[in-house]
This record gives structure tokens, sequence and C-alpha cells, in this order.
């Protein structure tokens, strides 16, 4: 399968939620590097969503792995709740072996982290690796249109149906981005919310791409 050459950051937020607003349903399997998180521990569970960036590794959000113990991972799905879809091309792994950076702290930044799979996922039509920047502090991407995906709610009253949505906007500068109000540093990467097209409840740890060609 031939796949574009994408650029890699993460939703990252103190929240512990987030998802599509005023976004999209995206072509199926269109977005294969996708993945479906439910962490869970001795007294919660959640859901979360992460990039596969290697057969047997997914990039996610620290704070969706701080404080669990396990992680159910899927990737091929695009509409989560049918199940001849997951019979059909979804694949599922689970794994203990979950590392939020180590100076994370809601709030404080490096809310970024890693799950290591026991056993790797087979990639196919439904699957595909993320390419992660190189040189990243070389680029500036302020400007591009920025991508994010997940399986989260509609607005911050409905719930999705289940399908994968996704929503663009530029990316714009850390500079920009404070005159919000928002805490941000060298290692935050913004994207514009116009149009009221921005995350909502749901998917913390997905991905946002900027699509460029090598």
């Amino acid at each position: 399968m031939k796949f574009r050459t994408i650029v890699l950051f993460l939703i990252i937020s103190t929240s512990s939620v987030y998802s599509i607003h005023n976004g999209y349903t995206v072509e199926p399997n269109s977005i294969p590097y996708q993945v479906l998180m439910i962490v869970k521990n001795s007294d919660h569970s959640s859901k979360c969503s992460g990039a596969l960036v290697k057969v047997d590794r997914v990039i996610t959000a620290a704070h969706c792995l701080k404080g669990k113990d396990t992680a159910r991972v899927t990737v091929g799905a695009h509409r989560i709740h049918d199940s001849d879809e997951d019979a059909r091309q979804t694949q599922n792994v689970d794994s203990d072996s979950m590392y939020p950076h180590p100076l994370f702290a809601h709030g404080k930044g490096h809310d970024v982290g890693m799950i290591k799979l026991p056993e790797a996922f087979e990639l196919n039509e439904y699957v595909a690796l993320v390419k992660l920047p190189f040189a990243l502090e070389s680029y500036s991407f302020v400007g591009e249109t920025g991508k994010v995906t997940g399986w989260g709610r509609i607005d911050d009253e409905e719930d999705n149906n289940g399908a994968l949505r996704a929503v663009e906007n530029p990316i714009i500068s850390n500079e920009d981005c404070r005159k919000h109000g928002t805490r941000i540093d060298s290692g935050n990467l913004c994207m514009s919310g116009k149009h009221g097209r921005r995350t909502c409840n749901g998917d913390s740890g997905g991905p946002l791409v900027s699509f460029k060609f090598i």
C-alpha cells in the first residue's frame, strides 16, 4: 500500500479527553496509522487514541498512560461499534508496557508517552505506519494544514456514532497560541480553532499530522 509521508504530532492537553468538533467522517481506512486504546487500572478505564510508529510501538499522550496498568490497543478500525468490521480488518493486542514521559505533570508539558507491544501488528491495506519528522527544529509548520483524527464526541453534548472523524485547520505559531491564554512552550504545536473546528471529548493522544511529500 502506498501512503504519503506525513509528519506526526500529538493532541496533547491538560484535559483527559479530546476529540472532533465540527469535523467530518473520513473515508474508511484512509487513516491507517490511527490507533484506538482502552487504558485501564483497577478502578477506571478510559478511551484514548495514538499513532502506530513501528509494528510494535504506539505513541500517545502521557496523561492517557499515567496511573494505568494495561492497554487494549486496536488498529485497522473505522467504525468502532461495527462487529462485522472487527472480524474483517481489526487487530488487537494487550500490553502492560506503558511509558509516560518521566517528566510529565498535568499542565506542565512533556505530555507524550509510548506503548511497547508484546507482539507486532501485521501491516496491510488497513494498517500502516506513520512517519515521524526529521530535524523538526529546522522547519516551521506555521501555515501548513494540520489534520486531527479521533472517535470522540461530535460536540460537547452529542456522542459520535462510532466512525472515525477528522478536522483540518492551519497550524499557528506558539506566539499566536499564547494570545488565547494557553500555557505553551517550545515543545508544543498549535492548530487554529477557526470556524469552530476543534477537538472535543473522547480522544486524547491522537495524531495531529501535516502531509508532506519527500
